[in-house]
């Protein structure tokens, strides 16, 4: 396996600059990726004795996005830990990490070689940053990175073999999976197709077990707060965007073009063999994980689409390459093996060009990795201090300060400019609130004159009846963190 010796140094070396960017992602105090503080906040709910999920007309104008496994993982870290965002940081980075265990382990299972199982884990660890920032996606408080994990566990478990157990703990494993992020339904339906070809009994056994762990707690929840498939169906039926699909599919393009299209070619070749093949299972993963794709054209969707398909192309990628050099005599065969490492190597070299200049420019700058920036903290500590004192109402955007200061979030700006936009929801109720002075504090990123930030498009950040009536109502403070503050008007 010679030939793959030079990718795999240079998948090495951007895993190195992402795990580098991703550990000065997780020691920051606020919020870094937008949602952040979201799941944090929800999962608070259940510290309160509050329903996770609650009806989206609101109040609290808030939207649970996701399946529950997540929020209740993060509340127990609250419960261990208090407030702040590391510790779910850290949960997420420990389930990337475990992830890249699983990809590498899996590449093993299919190769029977050790250095292809090194480069399929180097790529997934490196080709799964997010190049404007350069950290890695598990290197946030978000629920992706989880829901692989469980996601990955379940396909290697039945790689590894189709016994009984193994069944029916593989499908514990792809239920979770659901449990934490609906769309993760890859590892149940490639598991129960790739089983239904064997052995239909064990098919069953995997799907029933994927069904009820995914299930049962989902239509208890619907029982129980009347709001599950409120928050987590109905209110992710974004709008569509050619605007984010292209911006997407550059990204797509970008992180995944050189493992997806040795891929492609250990596929055409494969097709033209009339020989038995024994991953199956893998290939039937790595198809189901593209279905997500479809959504990157909505509003809001982002890198995370494609974490479970980056992770099967990893694997699989592995096994194209073991099999260009497996069984070959002729010159010309020889010749072409080597078109899918030089593929790969390629298009690592230009990842490896760009990263290095969104990792490098900061460190050349003088903005060291490590270093702490004590002002910005201080006055970072000063402004969710600032935000717990206030006797009235705070919103934010972001509201990550709204958060750590242990208020409950008020109002999810975005999303609710969707429903509004799309005539689902009343802002009448929570304008006549702030005119009347409820809302005595507002933290934003931006100015509050900035009306080209606030409405641009696809979607506004805020709907536009509620800006309109915070530029009535509030007036600047001051600037905190680089956050504008400001206050109700003298007499509200």
């Amino acid at each position: 396996m010679g030939p793959a010796s030079a990718p795999t140094v240079l998948a090495g070396l951007l895993a190195i600059l992402s795990g580098l960017w991703t550990i000065n992602v997780v020691v920051q105090p606020g919020e870094v990726w937008y949602g952040e503080a979201v799941i944090h906040d929800q999962a608070g709910r259940l510290l309160r004795g509050e329903p996770l999920y609650q009806p989206v007309a609101g109040p609290p104008y808030t939207v649970a996005a996701y399946t529950p496994l997540f929020y209740a993982v993060a509340a127990a870290l609250q419960l261990a830990f208090g407030p702040g965002f590391m510790p779910g940081r850290i949960l997420s980075v420990s389930a990337g990490l475990a992830s890249t265990a699983l990809v590498g382990t899996l590449a093993r299972q299919y190769t029977r070689d050790r250095r292809l199982a090194m480069l399929a884990a180097l790529l997934f660890l490196g080709l799964n940053s997010q190049w404007e920032r350069g950290a890695a996606w598990w290197s946030y408080y978000k629920q992706d990175s989880l829901g692989v994990a469980c996601a990955l566990a379940a396909i290697t478990l039945l790689a590894g073999g189709a016994t009984r157990r193994r069944v029916l703990i593989a499908g514990v494993f792809a239920g979770l999976a659901i449990l934490t992020k609906q769309t993760l339904l890859a590892a149940s339906l490639a598991g129960t197709l790739w089983l239904w070809r064997h052995d239909r009994k064990s098919a069953l056994t995997f799907a029933a077990a994927s069904l009820l762990v995914a299930l049962v707690p989902c239509l208890g929840l619907e029982v129980a707060t009347r709001a599950f498939f409120a928050n987590t169906v109905w209110s992710n039926a974004n709008p569509s965007s050619l605007e984010v699909l292209h911006t997407n599919l550059g990204f797509l393009l970008l992180t995944q073009v050189g493992p997806i299209g040795v891929c492609l070619l250990y596929l055409l070749r494969r097709r033209r063999d009339p020989r038995p093949h024994a991953d199956g299972l893998l290939v039937t993963y790595w198809a189901c994980t593209a279905i997500p794709l479809l959504g990157l054209v909505k509003v809001g969707a982002t890198y995370n689409y494609w974490l479970e398909l980056a992770a099967a192309t990893a694997a699989l990628a592995a096994v194209g390459i073991k099999a260009c050099f497996t069984g070959r005599q002729d010159d010309t065969d020889r010749r072409r093996a080597v078109l899918p490492t030089l593929l790969l190597g390629i298009h690592l070299v230009l990842v490896l060009a760009w990263s290095g200049r969104v990792v490098g420019e900061p460190l050349v700058a003088g903005h060291l990795l490590f270093a702490p920036d004590r002002a910005y903290d201080a006055e970072f500590g000063a402004l969710v201090e600032r935000v717990r004192a206030e006797p009235r109402e705070v919103l934010g955007h972001s509201f990550d300060v709204v958060t750590l200061a242990g208020r409950p979030n008020l109002f999810e700006p975005d999303i609710y400019s969707i429903f509004y936009d799309q005539g689902r929801w009343d802002p009448a109720p929570l304008v006549e609130r702030i005119l009347a002075g409820d809302v005595g504090l507002l933290v934003l990123s931006h100015s509050l004159d900035d009306v080209e930030y606030w409405t641009r498009q696809p979607i506004a950040w805020w709907p536009e009846p509620v800006i309109a009536a915070l530029r009535t109502q509030m007036v600047l403070e001051s600037r905190l963190a680089g956050r504008w503050v400001y206050v109700a008007r003298p007499g509200s």
